[in-house]
């Protein structure tokens, strides 16, 4: 297994050796994107071409999904970015641990976040401002924010729908589950879209819940989040099925369980405008 780890390893910085200088854009020098919303991103802004590296979740733009891997979003390779030595690597927080390292190699480290709305916009700003994209990060949060604001529903047609956004659960199982927190870009659309969270009274990105926790919660939406997975129509029954365990809860009983498997639904980045779509056709009641 080590060997082939190994092997797979050493075809990547081939691929990535073979990237030539020249194909990056002008005056960025390489770049390496540790998380897929961060490659997003800098694709956005027109910054594809001197992208070096991304980590295996990035599944868009294509451009992006066919470049070297180098890493998971919550464990980027130190291994292959040294050896692929971009001049500039762009880290969650959870990673800035690596900054050291990598500044010790020469390679210019930043850190964005991309927990809630105003994160990103922060992200899309300070990845503008290093690649010396000020004016397309403006134009691009601009955009972002108009799109959204034609979502927003006005304080007076707001309804009280509570929305459970389940990011993570095992399976066949409810106990445990991990939902969108009231400190999340989902709560947040939510609340934009004139419905409230599920978990708005609970701190933090990520809440806990047990099966009491679902309970007291009652949602009368629940989305399941199954970004970029490939599922059959019985697997995708399989998981609304499994909320048969509370048919007493209000969306079961109304048969308002979806299961979201679009690549963009788990990605915090430009297309949160899609996420902010596909929320609003799902959770606010048909006129």
């Amino acid at each position: 297994m080590r060997r082939f780890r190994g092997t797979i390893r050493a075809v990547i910085l081939l691929m990535v050796l073979a990237i030539p200088a020249a194909s990056a854009a002008e005056g960025m020098g390489r770049i390496a994107a540790t998380s897929p919303g961060i490659a997003e991103i800098v694709f956005a802004l027109d910054a594809g071409a001197s992208v070096v590296a991304v980590p295996e979740e990035t599944r868009y733009p294509l451009k992006a999904a066919i470049l070297p891997k180098a890493g998971t979003k919550n464990a980027p390779d130190l291994e292959i970015l040294n050896r692929i030595h971009p001049d500039v690597v762009f880290l969650l927080p959870a990673s800035k641990g690596l900054i050291p390292e990598f500044e010790g190699e020469g390679i210019m480290a930043f850190t964005v976040e991309d927990r809630t709305l105003s994160d990103i916009r922060k992200s899309i700003v300070t990845i503008g401002k290093v690649l010396g994209r000020t004016k397309q990060a403006q134009a691009l949060v601009s955009s972002i924010d108009k799109d959204l604001d034609a979502l927003r529903v006005p304080s007076e047609q707001r309804i009280k729908r509570r929305v459970l956004v389940v990011l993570d659960r095992q399976p066949g199982k409810l106990n445990r589950l991990i939902a969108a927190g009231a400190d999340s870009y989902y709560h947040e659309i939510i609340r934009l879209l004139g419905c409230e969270n599920a978990c708005a009274k609970i701190d933090g990105f990520e809440a806990v819940l047990s099966l009491e926790g679902i309970v007291q919660s009652n949602p009368d939406v629940i989305l399941e989040l199954r970004g970029g997975e490939t599922l059959s129509g019985q697997q995708r029954s399989g998981i609304v099925g499994d909320w048969q365990q509370m048919k007493f809860l209000t969306a079961v009983m109304e048969e308002q369980v979806y299961v979201l498997v679009q690549d963009f639904v788990e990605i915090p980045g430009p297309r949160v405008v899609d996420l902010a779509r596909l929320f609003s056709s799902l959770i606010r009641p048909a006129k």
